[in-house]
């Protein structure tokens, strides 16, 4: 009987003729290994499970979508992919949780947590009249943090040159942003 790893490159060749059977298959001998690759790095299981599963329609996409694609060590692709999506979340959540707009403790300190959701509660407005105002600074800012997008797919999906003008523009719509936040305080 073959291995997982010995029959994933007839799988994948299939996949890329549509085959969803073949991505079944693939997905069944990688799932439940991948899963425990993320446990062990303290990922928990239903997102571990989340991670492997966007993995594998990714790779759907991915390998319909492009011809000639081709991947030599899919286990050793599979585990790099996920633990850096697992890496990417872990950062994510991060900036979700407001920590690049916690740089503005400076002007808005806060010492108990009245005054911290005071200080979410003018993030979240401050968001809102972005958005109003300038719309292609609240998308980036979006892509970035929620999105969990890298500078360089944001160049790429908003017309950016490169990724240097998207990162200033980026830095200014902060600024931006912490000004709003900083006004709305003082009113």
């Amino acid at each position: 009987m073959s291995t997982c790893d010995d029959l994933a490159p007839q799988l994948l060749e299939k996949i890329k003729e549509w085959n969803a059977q073949a991505l079944n298959k693939l997905r069944d001998c990688y799932f439940r290994m991948g899963v425990n690759l993320l446990k062990k790095e303290k990922c928990l299981e239903m997102e571990a499970q989340d991670i492997c599963a966007a993995f594998f329609e990714k790779l759907w996409i991915k390998f319909t979508r492009e011809n000639g694609w081709k991947i030599e060590d899919f286990k050793s692709y599979f585990s790099t992919s996920i633990i850096r999506q697992w890496a990417k979340k872990q950062k994510k959540e991060q900036h979700v949780s407001f920590d690049d707009f916690l740089l503005l403790k400076e002007d808005l300190f806060y010492e108990n947590d009245t005054e911290q959701e005071h200080l979410l509660k003018l993030m979240e407005r401050g968001l809102e009249i972005l958005k109003n105002k300038n719309p292609k600074c609240w998308e980036l800012l979006d892509r970035f943090y929620r999105g969990d997008q890298s500078m360089k797919e944001i160049a790429e999906a908003m017309g950016y040159s490169s990724e240097n003008v998207a990162r200033t523009t980026k830095n200014r719509c902060m600024d931006y942003l912490k000004e709003i936040i900083k006004n709305l305080d003082q009113k």
